[in-house]
């Protein structure tokens, strides 16, 4: 197979298309409103400037329009929050046939309008990149709406069977294409996204002192210097080894005691190494964040893609989204996980607003970590139980 072809024909994860999901879910909305509306107008014109009967305009609508509006509802459901691509193809599968099927309004079975319904898998790939299969899998509801319209519509006003197949095989196809396409370029700027914001953390200076400082507060050793120097141990001045009593070997490291996976978005750069630390040398696997926005996103996608985090801490004061706005948005979003707020110490309202916004809990910086630990320790060893 050729290496420029073999790239194209890998699937891509959830987890590289950060936000995706949004995106989907909300042309799913998009498209069942607009549908509901413009249905009904589209239709309702045709009864007032042509022949079509006003009857059966008001039957086909009263069909159409609760589908399409309970497709819309479930959107918002809990199910549909955790699965968008399907909630597209169930709206878009309800448009399709209440465009393909138009001609049943009509007294001569002639619909003006029977191939839009064949171009969705190519126009839905081009908004919202569902996965391709999608695509295909609509060609094909496509191809059996037309075959039952030419069955229940008069003859010779429907499309040839052989004619419905190949049409919506084709869009079916270049909507596969274009959905990969699409997720493909995402998924190459996400990288570089990442790439970016790993150089820009690894290019920071590093700011001895603060950190010192907080990592004593927080019980934390400092990070480790490295000086270029080839440390050489002192030569012995005292009396000899002998005289003296051996000094107690240092205790071995705690082992880890926690496990799971955690997301971290924190706006300082020192606190932020500090509580990484803190929460690897525990066992724990982390990922970090930039911001809320960029929280968000990760929080989502690794629930989309079935491997969700076991706790969320976020500062409540980032850029582009805080802490808080980014807890109400996951909230509404249908995310019930855990979400911790990193808060300031001796600041009150934000431990307020923080648990308004969502959070279960807060952490107050400087870190303990002991005090992280055992918040920690809260979540990850017996079942989650969210906030009604």
């Amino acid at each position: 197979m050729n290496e420029g072809v073999r790239p194209f024909l890998q699937p891509v994860g959830a987890a590289e298309l950060p936000g995706l999901g949004r995106t989907i879910l909300l042309a799913a909305r998009v498209l069942a409103i607009a549908i509901a509306i413009a249905g009904p107008v589209v239709y309702g014109l045709h009864a007032a400037l042509s022949d079509w009967p006003l009857d059966r305009v008001l039957y086909t609508a009263l069909v159409a329009e609760p589908l399409l509006w309970t497709a819309l509802g479930l959107t918002y459901t809990e199910f549909g929050k955790r699965h968008p691509e399907w909630m597209l193809y169930l709206t878009a599968s309800i448009a399709s046939a209440y465009v393909e099927l138009g001609g049943l309004q009509s007294p001569t079975g002639q619909n003006p309008y029977l191939l839009l319904g064949a171009l969705a898998p190519v126009a839905l790939a081009a908004f919202a990149p569902w996965r391709p299969v999608l695509s295909l899998v609509l060609g094909a509801t496509d191809a059996a709406i037309y075959i039952a319209a030419s069955w229940v519509l008069p003859e010779g006003s429907g499309m040839p069977a052989g004619v419905a197949l190949a049409v919506s095989g084709v869009y079916a196809l270049l909507g596969a294409a274009a959905a990969q396409t699409q997720r493909l370029i995402r998924a190459d700027l996400q990288r570089a996204r990442h790439a970016a914001a790993v150089a820009r953390r690894g290019g920071q200076p590093a700011a001895p002192p603060k950190v010192e400082a907080l990592s004593a507060t927080s019980h934390e050793p400092p990070p480790a210097k490295a000086t270029g120097a080839v440390a050489v141990p002192a030569l012995a001045t005292a009396a000899p080894a002998a005289s003296a009593p051996a000094a107690p070997a240092p205790a071995a490291p705690a082992a880890p005691t926690l496990h799971g996976r955690v997301l971290l978005a924190e706006n300082g750069t020192e606190e932020r190494v500090l509580i990484e630390r803190m929460l690897q040398r525990a066992g724990l696997h982390v990922e970090l964040a930039e911001n809320g926005r960029e929280a968000h996103a990760k929080a989502m996608s690794a629930t989309l893609s079935g491997t969700p985090f076991d706790v969320v801490f976020l500062d409540v004061e980032m850029p582009e989204m805080s802490g808080n706005e980014a807890a109400s948005a996951l909230r509404a979003d249908g995310y019930d996980g855990p979400i911790v707020a990193l808060i300031a110490q001796g600041r009150t309202i934000d431990r307020e607003a923080s648990l308004a916004a969502g959070h279960d809990d807060f952490a107050t910086k400087p870190i303990d970590r002991a005090a992280l630990l055992a918040l920690l320790a809260r979540f990850l060893e017996k079942p989650y139980q969210p906030k009604s």
